[in-house]
């Protein structure tokens, strides 16, 4: 029942740091009902009528500056003696960012906290007033004020890692949508990115591969393209294979990367994971697929798309369950891990991406579709009634909801529909329901309910634990290219009306 007033009020003077993020990440995927304001904004100081709220969640400076203020002082003693409850997020102390993600703590210490607000404070769990006014938020109003965050960040782009692929694809739906500006962004992000490729010793570093045949297509630019090819013809020549299908990480003639001199965390992910040559991830679908796609492309070379023919037929093979959906990795053909729930959205993503490189006759883009049409139809089984996601472990009832499987699935699901991959009659209600969830957890640009990245794992357990945050730098890029998905298929559903569209490749 609607109390008709927040629940909760949030104090920060720092609403942008990354544990007040956290935080406020906890609350959306609870949907407790604090008033987020007009655009997003928190509270400054506490509320001056503290009765009417059952909790209030500060920052550390906010809850310092009250506490040195008597009267306010005496206020939050009596809140906190009487019915109200109060908490205070002091930032972790005394560690080195550099040795460990300093994020991925925040989560567990946001979850934990906000969970134990929750439950002391009585606060309401999937409050309607809350979602009310999360989805009174116009789309093109989303799109408004995500736009230039992807073009500033694309125009400056520095590095190459999974997030090029993300973000330089956002960019390019955009331009293809009729932003030119976006086309003059991504032209400059990728010349400046390209100024140092790194070598393909992981996996991640093949996402913006893509990036180089796109370029060249617009503007002649050969260097890049030239660099991505020697880079990923080492990789075919040097990289551990497992079942015929290229692994992610080291080389089998550098075991511990010291040719590559790897650095920080990098040495970690990019070398050690060298012992892991039997193990097959769906990221390997998502970094592998553009760029092999791209480059058979370009160049004609029947070895790229043989790579990547290889890749999709493993996944249909050894990571499809007999329910339809996918395991997250596979050991010698063999099952491991869960039913993570971007453990699909790799792989659909992935296969869309690859899509757009292939000719639509091609027995590989056949192939691809049809594997896209058994897992989506699978995930059509496991979306939340109630509020239109899907869960960090797709088939465990008790998994926390989670955005970046929805908001990638409302994408693939609506760009299926659009290009007549999918049934519009059996796929649109699940876009319309999914999209709805997404807009519940966006706040300031970001998505909230975002699971952190993982490992392969022996159980369910493991994915099960992982922390979830509102932080991450790719959601913005998801839920770019899944609004500007759903704005295309808001045209096409008004051309077809309310009829069937047919599948143009024929139906499963």
């Amino acid at each position: 029942m609607s109390t008709g007033h927040p629940e909760l009020a949030i104090v920060t003077q720092q609403p942008e740091d990354p544990l007040m993020l956290s935080l406020v990440s906890q609350f959306l995927e609870n949907e407790v009902y604090f008033y987020p304001g007009g655009n997003q904004e928190l509270l400054r100081e506490a509320p001056d009528v503290l009765e009417s709220y059952k909790a209030v969640a500060f920052d550390q400076p906010s809850f310092d500056a009250a506490m040195k203020n008597v009267a306010w002082r005496k206020r939050l003693v009596a809140f906190a003696g009487g019915q109200g409850f109060l908490l205070c997020m002091k930032p972790p102390q005394g560690a080195d960012p550099r040795d460990f993600n300093t994020v991925l703590m925040m989560d567990h210490l946001t979850f934990a906290q906000a969970h134990d607000l929750i439950l002391c404070a009585g606060l309401t769990r999937f409050h309607p007033e809350l979602r009310q006014i999360q989805l009174a938020r116009a789309d093109q109003q989303l799109l408004d004020e995500i736009k230039p965050r992807i073009i500033r960040s694309v125009e400056g782009w520095e590095g190459w890692h999974e997030f090029n692929l993300y973000y330089w694809k956002a960019a390019q739906r955009l331009f293809e949508a009729g932003h030119e500006d976006a086309r003059l962004a991504l032209i400059a992000g990728i010349r400046n990115a390209a100024r140092n490729i790194p070598s393909g010793l992981n996996h991640d570093y093949f996402g913006g591969y893509f990036g180089a045949v796109w370029l060249h297509e617009q503007t002649g630019d050969r260097a890049p393209l030239e660099k991505a090819l020697t880079n990923v013809d080492d990789v075919i020549a040097r990289r551990p294979r497992n079942m015929g299908v290229l692994t992610s990480c080291g080389y089998a003639d550098d075991p511990l990367g010291f040719k590559n001199q790897p650095q920080g965390l990098e040495m970690y992910y990019n070398t050690n994971w060298i012992t892991a040559r039997r193990l097959i991830w769906t990221e390997a679908m998502l970094m592998h697929g553009p760029t092999f796609g791209a480059l058979a492309r370009a160049t004609g070379k029947k070895k790229y798309r043989e790579e990547v023919s290889r890749l999709v037929s493993h996944l249909a093979r050894h990571h499809q369950r007999d329910d339809g959906l996918l395991w997250h990795c596979t050991r010698d053909g063999r099952s491991g891990g869960g039913a993570w729930t971007r453990g699909q959205s790799h792989a659909l993503l992935g296969m869309v991406f690859l899509l757009e490189e292939l000719d639509r006759q091609d027995p590989l883009a056949m192939q691809c579709i049809e594997l896209i049409r058994r897992v989506s139809r699978a995930l059509l089984r496991h979306q939340d009634v109630r509020t239109g996601m899907w869960r960090n472990l797709i088939d465990v009832p008790s998994a926390r909801l989670e955005t970046s499987g929805t908001t990638i699935f409302a994408m693939v699901f609506a760009r299926g529909i659009n290009e007549g991959w999918l049934d519009r009659a059996e796929f649109e209600p699940a876009v319309r329901r999914a999209w709805e969830g997404v807009k519940t957890r966006y706040w300031r640009g970001r998505l909230a309910g975002w699971c952190r990245g993982t490992a392969g794992a022996v159980d369910d357990a493991y994915y099960l634990a992982r922390p979830q945050g509102g932080s991450s730098g790719a959601s913005i890029a998801h839920l770019l290219l899944a609004l500007l998905e759903i704005q295309r298929l808001q045209v096409t559903t008004q051309v077809h009306g309310s009829r069937v569209h047919g599948s143009a490749v024929g139906k499963a």
